[in-house]
Order: C-alpha cells, then structure tokens, then sequence
C-alpha cells in the first residue's frame, strides 16, 4: 500500500506538474516518512524514526524512478524491495530483543 501510494501515486502526480525529478523523490520521502509518525509519541525517537524512514523512501523512490526509465516493472520491484526492508528490520527487531 505504502508503495503504490508513494511511488505510483506521489511520484507520478508530482510528474505532471514539475518535472524535476528530485523535487518529486523529495515530496515522496518526505510523505513515505509522514506515514510512519506515530502520533500517541511525539519524542526525539519518533521524529528520528519519521526521518530515518524518509531517507528510506528516497532510496525507494530513486528505485522506482530508475526501474521505470529502464522499461522495468517498477512498481512490483519496489514493492519487493520494501516488502524485503520489511520483513529484514521485523527480524532484526525480533531477534535482538
């Protein structure tokens, strides 16, 4: 879900309006890291996970952007790539409690 509302969504409205690219990856990390802010903690903690989180999704949106340039299934390649991301960070979570 994340995937097709930043990439998808995000990246190709920004398109039809501006045309410079890193314009577009920055509005959609910044949104990417928005949607992680947990509102029941506004702490340091929260504000660097919202920010840890949306460099994270400048790297997937850069992602995205490639693959699309290259004629690829970027979508179903990003949302891999995150769903991976995913499933890595729960496991490192998991086993170093």
């Amino acid at each position: 879900f994340e995937t097709l509302i930043n990439q998808r969504v995000v990246i190709g409205i920004c398109h039809l309006y501006v045309k410079n690219n890193l314009i577009c990856l920055v509005v959609s990390a910044i949104l990417f890291g928005l949607m992680h802010y947990n509102n029941a903690a506004a702490t340091i903690e929260n504000t660097y996970r919202v920010f840890t989180t949306a460099v994270i999704g400048l790297y997937f949106g850069l992602f995205y952007t490639v693959l699309k340039r290259k004629k690829l299934n970027a979508f179903f390649l990003t949302a891999l790539l995150h769903a991976s991301w995913n499933c890595f960070v729960f496991a490192v979570r998991y086993f170093t409690k």
